[in-house]
């Protein structure tokens, strides 16, 4: 463990790119099919659940574009896929049931949306280190 507190700059650094990363992963339907069907280590990160839950709410993205680390611009490009996430319902409410989610029409209309999200984002953003983190996943 470090003996130094991370910065303010540090965390703003991380926060932004785990945003830009669950964008990523929301928007890559078949990084999903790969890894909630097929998950590459036991975490349950690899699932609909954890995708969906490690999106910031709109309370977070409020909270993240009052203090600056989001700007208004893209606070406005993030929401609508909040609200997408949050009405979405699996086929028969089975959180874990992947593959009827990943065969999921109205699933699909928020990966199209995600992807939207996306695209708008890679506009906005100019350091080369978080568009990364909206660029294709290894």
């Amino acid at each position: 463990m470090s003996d130094h507190p991370v910065s303010k700059s540090e965390e703003r650094t991380l926060l932004r790119k785990l945003i830009f990363w669950s964008v990523n992963e929301l928007a890559d339907l078949p990084l999903q099919r790969r890894t909630w069907l097929n998950p590459p280590t036991p975490s349950p990160h690899w699932t609909y659940v954890e995708f969906c839950c490690s999106y910031p709410d709109f309370e977070q993205l409020t909270f993240y574009r009052d203090h600056n680390i989001i700007s208004a611009d893209e606070f406005e490009a993030l929401t609508p896929l909040y609200d997408a996430i949050i009405a979405h319902a699996p086929p028969g409410s089975r959180l874990y049931d992947h593959v009827a989610i990943l065969d999921d029409p109205a699933w699909h209309e928020v990966v199209a949306l995600a992807e939207r999200v996306r695209q708008r984002i890679i506009a906005l953003v100019s350091d080369p280190d978080e568009r990364q983190c909206l660029m294709d996943l290894a």
